[in-house]
């Protein structure tokens, strides 16, 4: 049982989102208490796990592997989100909780997980894509064509990173200058949002819990990164919306967990359009876990304490 047997935490890492990973890490290792086992990446990549010397991620798994009988992932956007740890600790035949390499990689690139949602016909906001070789004129020239206003997004980030509102063709030109790589430029919805996330069951039920409502300041353009972490947005758990809609909001979360092929946890971000049907903007596959973060307040208003969720996933990663 998870009680048993050390779990490392690893946190901290390379991406933008570096602060936050330690911040969702420390408050994980907080609950696993003394079974609990530091590992912390710094800003270069180099890995130290407990009170270890500083090394390279080799030595370091080597490490780990002799320490540890499964690992909770805290990193947040590259090289934490995008499947590229994961494919790490699966060759050093570590279990870990969270989505496999593939459905990491698929959830965080925007632009494919679209397609799969468009595919399995789910509603998400209509967009163009700039793919690898697109040219902006090419690409501005089937924007005309789309309704606005917009926001353009960089493919590959987390936690709103690389996000830009546009009213006019002109800052569309320039967003898309200012993102490296592929890009989308998405119809801009002015509804409610609504956030749901998944946690499965030991045996591998995925459970839809409780719905949250975001209410972004009225100076926040968007539900971005100064707006999720600043305090100032209200995060209302559980939603007060109807019991139909917030049976809608949870089937399509469920349904993206499962299209996306998430495992143990998810969560989707959606936003309702102007006249209030629901769309889905993404899926987070290793979403915020302070005691604050959107999910362990929706698993708080279902009856789960922190703890408990954390116990959770430690048990789903030694299970795998």
């Amino acid at each position: 049982m998870a009680a048993q047997q050390t779990i490392g935490v690893l946190m901290g890492g390379v991406s933008r989102e570096r602060e936050v990973s330690t911040w969702s890490g420390e408050q994980m290792l907080s609950a696993l208490g003394e079974r609990g086992l530091s590992v912390r990446i710094d800003a270069e990549g180099l890995w130290r796990v407990g009170e270890g010397p500083v090394e390279g991620f080799g030595s370091a798994l080597e490490r780990l592997r002799g320490s540890c009988a499964a690992v909770l992932i805290g990193l947040h956007g590259r090289f934490g989100e995008d499947g590229t740890v994961q494919a790490l600790l699966e060759a050093a035949g570590l279990r870990y909780a969270g989505s496999g390499v593939a459905a990491s990689a698929l959830a965080l690139d925007k632009l494919r997980s679209k397609w799969v949602y468009l595919g399995a016909g789910l509603p998400t906001p209509a967009f163009v894509a700039r793919c690898q070789g697109d040219e902006d004129a090419a690409v501005l020239k089937r924007v005309e064509d789309l309704k606005g206003p917009w926001v353009v997004k960089a493919s590959h980030e987390g936690s709103s990173f690389g996000v830009h509102m546009a009213d006019d063709l002109a800052r569309v030109r320039s967003a898309l200058a200012e993102i490296e790589g592929e890009a989308l430029v998405e119809q801009r919805l002015g509804g409610r949002e609504f956030t749901c996330g998944v946690l499965e069951e030991l045996d591998g039920t995925p459970c839809a819990l409780p719905v949250t409502e975001m209410i972004t300041p009225d100076d926040a353009p968007f539900f971005d990164f100064d707006a999720k972490y600043s305090g100032g947005t209200q995060e209302i758990t559980p939603a007060e919306v109807s019991e139909r809609l917030s049976s809608d909001i949870q089937a399509l979360a469920l349904e993206a967990h499962r299209r996306l092929g998430c495992r143990h946890l998810s969560r989707t971000d959606f936003m309702e359009d102007d006249e209030g049907r629901l769309n889905i903007l993404e899926t987070n596959t290793l979403p915020g876990m302070t005691k604050g973060s959107l999910v362990p307040q929706a698993a708080a208003a279902a009856g789960m304490s922190f703890s408990d969720l954390v116990e959770r996933l430690a048990e789903l990663a030694l299970r795998t």
